[in-house]
């Protein structure tokens, strides 16, 4: 096992090629996994195309960060696994790990504090659908630097209850928006109003939305809508998915039509994924202020929540209060159909998420 099989991005904006890796060893809090499925998500595109995340290891970057496999290996102070757990979690994005910790090779190093046991009643690609989004739809509700909700952990005394208020979410039918829409269950919202395409409707009312305002009608028709729903009482927001002109240096205003459906005279809050400016002339209706933030999805970056949302995760799944996405798989380290996934990921297309089976 001193190597392993693995899909590698050499250079920018060419396609992944099938090579070969070192296989690393679990350091202290640290397991080797066997990847059993490797979830893609949009973001690898853009470490292909603009090097977000890959730039640094090239010419042998790797992607994909949702992670599920089983325990091979386990480091120094590590209790929590043994060989042959099923685990997921999300690679490493501080330091310099990524490419050791990333899914799309045969062999992976997770985080034991920033993974969880794979409940029973769900599969590998199940499992590999959940860490990326769910942590980043997490951090932008439930952090102090974001929305600042009270993150629903019963157990340590935290019971959000926002009966009441509403939020809207930008993007409902994408991977993060629909986790989103269950976390702000979870939070009791009274109106979670979302943008999506109309033919999700049933599905996301299934998730807790309230509202599914179709995305397909004019940023003027939706905002009225919004406002028909909420008045002038809006004061969270989330979009995961509007994203600035320049992508490569993310200049340019973003999330305007979040912006623009926040109450003009309560300070709201705005978390996005990507960042991006302002449109100054939106901003200058908001005569009581607004906070717009980027939230970093990163589950190492953010311990004080993340640790109790590793540790509560499997037993909402358990409970059915989180359900996990639809994927379509792909057998092996085909660089084929791994890169027509990146492909249309980069070209805007209506793209099932991929669950790589290395």
């Amino acid at each position: 096992m001193s190597e392993h099989n693995a899909l590698l991005l050499t250079a920018l904006q060419t396609p992944l090629k099938a090579g070969k890796r070192k296989t690393p060893r679990p350091g202290s809090g640290e397991v080797l996994v066997r990847v059993k499925a490797a979830g893609l998500n949009p973001h690898d595109s853009k470490g292909v195309e603009y090097g977000l995340f890959t730039k640094e290891y090239l010419p042998a970057a790797v992607l994909a960060s949702d992670i599920a496999g089983t325990v091979v290996e386990v480091g120094s102070n590590v209790t929590k696994y043994a060989a042959k757990d099923r685990i997921m979690g999300q690679s490493y994005f501080l330091g310099d790990r990524l490419a050791d910790t990333a899914g799309l090779q045969e062999y992976s190093i997770l985080d034991a504090d920033h993974s969880a046991h794979i409940p029973s009643q769900l599969n590998f690609d199940d499992a590999g659908t959940l860490p990326v989004n769910t942590i980043a739809s997490f951090v932008a509700l439930f952090h102090s630097d974001q929305l600042g909700l009270t993150p629903p952990f019963l157990e340590l005394g935290q019971n959000p209850d926002y009966t009441g208020h509403s939020l809207l979410i930008i993007g409902g039918g994408s991977q993060t928006g629909k986790f989103a829409i269950q976390f702000a269950r979870m939070a009791k919202f009274s109106r979670i109003i979302t943008v999506a395409s109309a033919r999700n409707t049933d599905r996301l009312k299934a998730f807790g939305a309230t509202h599914v305002i179709d995305r397909h009608t004019s940023d003027a028709e939706i905002e009225k809508q919004v406002r028909d729903i909420v008045g002038d009482d809006l004061i969270y927001a989330y979009d995961p998915v509007s994203e600035p002109k320049d992508l490569g240096t993310f200049q340019g205003p973003s999330s305007t039509l979040a912006l623009a459906c926040l109450s003009t005279t309560k300070k709201g809050k705005l978390s996005t994924l990507i960042p991006g400016g302002v449109d100054e002339k939106v901003a200058s209706t908001k005569k009581g202020g607004y906070q717009k933030t980027f939230a970093s999805g990163m589950s190492q970056k953010h311990p004080d929540l993340m640790l109790p949302f590793w540790k509560y995760l499997p037993g909402w799944l358990e409970k059915g209060l989180v359900t996990t996405s639809e994927y379509e798989v792909v057998e092996g380290l085909d660089p084929e159909k791994v890169n027509k996934f990146l492909d249309g990921y980069r070209d805007g297309k209506p793209v099932a998420k991929a669950s790589v089976h290395p």
